[in-house]
């Protein structure tokens, strides 16, 4: 591999990789992975700046030879610098270089605000009725307006500079769920307008790893956006869409969950869960199909059977025609009654198992409810340490123990609950099973770990798969769940290059 000198290339804001550092000189490797030796008295941030010419040439030539006019970065061009193999089913699910991403039909699919659920539940109240009502509940009707309004300007300003930059586009809500579902169809791009439930909901709606999801959030103030980018560009979307436009940036291929249901038909019928909770509030306890599901998705391979009897039901299997994001949780839907049901991680024995149910994450969602699941409190750890001491104290009297300080204590706990997070695009799921009951007739082995495939077979009666909080399927017994992640799956996302990253 060449090594050039970086003194004597022109200007180039690409970033590059320190590989490491001496007295005199540091080496720096550029993205087309030429080798750079640069003398110590330069700052690195300008050494930086200037070099990568010939890998910048590069793109160009790219871009000139491949671009599409829709997306750039398509599978083509984007294996010349990622290596990886043209076939979808083969990709590498790695955050790579991306080129440049030139939008041209975008959907953006809004957040469906508080207001505007209020506004359902009491549709036939005036205006003063439905203040009414929240101010008998306790909420504030000056405060959800505020925050509906906000969201709507945000809107609005999306809509501009899209509009400004000639780029086509149509617009839903989260709510609109058939019509959401025709604009990622149509779109070559998709933007959410929300926070990260609006985010994961859309991302069930796009099926392949081509066409890429970004996220915007509207209300910053009041929600962390994790998934979303970064919240200045909420106000300044167009230092973002210039950024993917020049190719500053990269491509993070988000891991998710295939699953695939057998059973029996009935046993498998999708669920809206904001539908149902909809319902719900307005007193109607009966579940709400889902709307984006049609009857031809879940329609059975054999001919139906004549026989009215239960035991003769026909079989069923089927892959959902939802990905998860975030997580899966297998449990009872009412959550005092314990969940019975049989778990095998990739291939182990099957363990029979009663517990408040089965959480089953990706590296996206191993820092949102996972995350909880796993972690212990800082009490309980001190609790459980002091325990220790006092049993190790019986043991050896003589011997004296050093008291552990309570940051050290803090420390671990926190050391320990992070060791629970991975990146979102590593090909693995890490599953938590929520207090396992454990005596003479069940047990836990392995309350969390790591898998590649997993498969449990409910033992319930009123159980659903929860998906990423948006849908569930019905999950009662007999019905059987398998668990994978495929990299076809994987949900193309952008990381963008942001300024702060380059070091001196």
């Amino acid at each position: 591999m060449a090594m050039r000198r970086a003194t004597s290339l022109p200007q180039s804001n690409h970033l590059v990789r320190v590989l490491f550092q001496k007295p005199t000189l540091f080496v720096v490797r550029s993205l087309n992975s030429s080798l750079y030796v640069c003398h110590a008295s330069q700052r690195k941030k300008n050494a930086i700046r200037n070099i990568a010419v010939h890998h910048r040439r590069e793109r160009v030539l790219t871009r000139e030879k491949n671009h599409t006019g829709v997306m750039a970065a398509s599978s083509s061009t984007h294996c010349k610098h990622s290596k990886t193999n043209k076939d979808d089913s083969e990709f590498k699910n790695v955050v790579d270089n991306g080129l440049d991403l030139k939008l041209k039909k975008v959907a953006v699919i809004g957040k469906m605000t508080r207001y505007e659920f209020e506004k359902q539940r009491y549709e036939n109240y005036s205006e003063d009725q439905f203040k009414e009502v929240l101010k008998i509940r306790g909420s504030s009707y000056h405060a959800l307006l505020s925050k509906h309004n906000k969201h709507l300007k945000n809107m609005e300003y999306l809509k501009n500079v899209l509009m400004k930059r000639g780029i086509e586009f149509k617009i839903s809500s989260r709510g609109n769920t058939s019509f959401t579902k025709e604009c990622v169809e149509w779109a070559d791009a998709v933007i959410t307008a929300g926070g990260d439930g609006t985010f994961l909901s859309t991302a069930t709606k796009i099926k392949n790893s081509h066409k890429p999801l970004i996220g915007i959030n509207t209300a910053p103030d009041r929600s962390e956006g994790h998934l979303c980018l970064p919240a200045k560009y909420t106000t300044n979307l167009d230092e973002a869409l210039d950024k993917l436009s020049q190719g500053n940036f990269k491509w993070l291929f988000r891991q998710r969950i295939r699953i695939t249901l057998s059973g029996c038909k009935t046993d498998c019928r999708p669920i809206d869960n904001g539908a149902m909770l909809k319902e719900r509030m307005l007193g109607n306890y009966k579940e709400a199909p889902s709307p984006y599901f049609s009857d031809d998705e879940f329609e059975d391979k054999e001919q139906e059977s004549t026989s009215s009897s239960v035991l003769t039901k026909h079989p069923f299997k089927e892959v959902l025609p939802v990905l998860a994001l975030n997580e899966i949780f297998m449990g009872e839907s009412i959550a005092s009654v314990p969940s019975l049901y049989e778990i095998q991680v990739d291939d182990k024995v099957p363990e029979k198992q009663k517990s408040s149910g089965v959480c089953i994450c990706t590296g996206t969602g191993s820092t949102a409810w996972s995350y909880n699941i796993c972690r212990l409190h800082s009490s309980s750890v001190h609790t459980l340490l002091n325990i220790a001491q006092k049993l190790q104290s019986k043991k050896h009297p003589n011997k004296l123990l050093k008291q552990l300080e309570s940051t050290v204590i803090n420390e671990a706990t926190e050391e320990f609950a992070h060791s629970f997070i991975f990146k979102p695009n590593e090909p693995q799921m890490l599953f938590s099973v929520r207090d396992p009951m454990q005596n003479k007739v069940y047990f836990c082995n392995q309350p969390y770990g790591w898998a590649k495939s997993l498969v449990i077979r409910s033992r319930c009666w009123d159980a659903t798969l929860c998906i990423d909080g948006d849908t569930s399927f019905a999950f009662n017994d007999g019905a059987t769940a398998h668990f994978e992640i495929l990299p076809q799956d994987a949900l193309r996302t952008v990381v963008l290059d942001e300024d702060d990253n380059l070091s001196d």
